[in-house]
């Protein structure tokens, strides 16, 4: 899975972070409980980055976030 917070004044400067999920991840199981544990990102972005950057990402009340999920076989 792909997820990026992109940059709006130069896509080069994008935040992007990858998961590269393992198939036998409990996380990625059928529930045997209410619920599964949690995978992912634990941290995308600091707030304080986000706040420093703040101009770069968001212009005219917008803010664009790009997520791509590829399937396991």
């Amino acid at each position: 899975m792909k997820l990026a917070l992109l940059n709006q004044r130069d896509r080069q400067q994008s935040i992007l972070k990858i998961y590269v999920p393992n198939e036998h991840d409990s996380a990625l199981q059928r529930p045997g409980e209410t619920m599964n544990a949690p995978h992912g990102f634990a941290m995308f972005v600091t707030l304080t980055e986000f706040n420093q950057r703040f101009s770069e990402f968001v212009a005219g009340d917008e803010m664009f976030v790009g997520a791509e999920v590829i399937p396991v076989d």
